[in-house]
């Protein structure tokens, strides 16, 4: 039996398998994970350092989860310059050939990131509870991980979509992490800021604001949010939309 008679019938295994090596070539280059694993843990330190000893504590402790949660949507950053990189260098019409279809190909390599950028999120929880000491309920920690397995796996549906509409690697992102930091602060990323009703609505239901709804209580209560359901619900329902933008819309030359 073939290979192409095999992905026709379990479309699975190749998905699998291309998605292991793209986790085993991303978690080599140890560049890349550095900085993205950095950037969250900066971000936490720089706003433990200032806020330690005062008033603000408080604040930046409830700024924690937000924080972790926000290093795992970064991953969507990697998988639109990549994406637009294997357009440009013609990547995508030399996997054509293969026996398996591209999109799986593109789903297996979602997959990876997915995965990479859990890990990331978890080291940034590693990170502020054991070097920093924020204090996190362990029983919401198992649900808090599946959270930001289905954000991670939101984003980087986002970042195809940029990479959807971006001809360039090195415009891809910019034009990325200019959508998401608006969406960082109206969603949560400022815990107490007074926001007009408007922009508190659309900042609660962005993919940002259900996120941390469910992220920052699991966190730091340990307890189940109110209309938990209907914000995963959204949450899966983002990841479908911009999956159906993607197979409309994405350019493989």
């Amino acid at each position: 039996m073939t290979t192409q008679t095999i992905s026709r019938f379990n479309p699975v295994i190749p998905i699998l398998y291309f998605a292991r090596t793209q986790l085993l070539a991303m978690l080599r280059n140890y560049k890349a994970l550095l900085i993205g694993t950095l950037t969250p843990v900066f971000i936490l330190s720089l706003f433990w350092f200032t806020a330690r000893g005062s008033d603000d504590a408080g604040v930046v402790a409830m700024m924690f989860p937000v924080i972790v949660s926000f290093g795992v949507m970064l991953g969507g950053s990697n998988t639109a310059v990549r994406a637009v990189n294997w357009r440009q260098q013609n990547l995508f019409q030399r996997l054509a050939v293969t026996p398996v279809p591209v999109g799986q190909l593109i789903l297996g390599d979602a997959a990876a990131q997915t995965v990479t950028s859990l890990l990331q999120g978890i080291a940034t929880l590693l990170f502020g509870t054991l070097v920093l000491g924020f204090a996190v309920e362990v029983d919401g920690l198992l649900l808090t991980l599946l959270v930001l397995l289905l954000a991670s796996a939101c984003f980087i549906a986002f970042g195809l979509v940029i990479a959807s509409f971006v001809n360039k690697a090195e415009v891809a992102n910019p034009i990325y992490i200019f959508s998401l930091m608006p969406l960082f602060f109206l969603g949560g990323g400022l815990p107490g800021i007074a926001l007009p009703t408007v922009l508190q609505w659309i900042g609660q239901w962005s993919p940002v604001g259900v996120t941390n709804a469910l992220v920052l209580p699991l966190l730091v209560d340990g307890q189940v949010p109110a209309g938990a359901l209907l914000k995963i619900l959204a949450l899966v329902g983002y990841t479908a939309v911009f999956s159906l933008i993607t197979t409309l819309k994405f350019r493989w030359e």
